[in-house]
């Protein structure tokens, strides 16, 4: 600023300068932080609450359900050609089509635009509006990719809360078996590939795990899913 130039006045100036979508986000960003602890209060989740946030069969989650089988049933058809094949062979089955699916629904979660909110609130998005928004923030996502995996037959998606060495916490959605080997998805970072993070435990998947802006995991902090919550101690000490 020039020395000369009155605060006051450059003040006024910026504001009066300001385009009209700034000076609305400006003033619904005051409304918000007023209220926000009315809002937080609202927005707190209990352990069945959250549970019942993971819903295979919610509108918003069978649409993308069905438009990832139908492109699944339009791949068999093609694949098929002129051969003749019996009609349920090109329906979905999640023994056989399940990787497929489920790479489709991270790509399709990961997809989603970032919130870039700098409230500080929490806020939950329905899967309605990730869907009309296009966006959603890290929990959101990792509700909707349990879910979405979930109605596409996988029994053991959860969505895992990682604590990471710097004591904040990352939400990851985890799935497999001690015999098939355990699968993390990193729906929030755009560089994560499906599949690249696979073991034969959840601690070791865990272990390796490091988060787009290069903070490691140390443990899981707690995990659900639509039937189940479990929360896990420190036993490193």
């Amino acid at each position: 600023m020039d020395a000369d130039a009155n605060p006051i006045e450059a003040a006024a100036q910026t504001g009066a300068d300001w385009p009209v979508w700034k000076a609305r986000a400006t003033f619904y960003r005051a409304i918000i932080e007023r209220y926000r602890d009315y809002i937080n209060e609202g927005e707190q989740k209990t352990v069945p609450v959250l549970k019942s946030a993971i819903d295979p069969k919610e509108p918003a989650v069978q649409n993308m359900r069905s438009e990832i089988v139908f492109a699944i049933s339009e791949a068999k058809k093609l694949a098929a050609g002129e051969k003749v094949v019996e009609s349920r062979e090109l329906e979905y089955d999640t023994e056989t089509d399940f990787d497929d699916a489920a790479k489709a629904a991270f790509l399709a979660v990961q997809s989603l635009g970032k919130t870039h909110s700098e409230l500080s609130i929490s806020f939950w998005l329905t899967y309605a509006e990730m869907a009309s928004l296009g966006i959603a923030d890290a929990f959101d996502r990792c509700l909707l990719l349990c879910s979405l995996l979930s109605s596409l037959g996988c029994k053991t998606a959860m969505v895992s809360v990682l604590l990471l060495e710097d004591g904040s916490t990352h939400p990851v959605v985890t799935f497999g078996s001690p015999e098939e080997g355990y699968f993390l998805l990193d729906a929030c970072n755009s560089r994560s590939l499906f599949g690249e993070d696979a073991a034969k435990t959840k601690q070791e998947l865990v272990s390796g795990f490091i988060t787009g802006d290069s903070k490691k995991a140390t443990r899981i902090s707690y995990e659900f899913n639509h039937e189940e919550y479990n929360e896990y101690e420190d036993n490193s000490g």
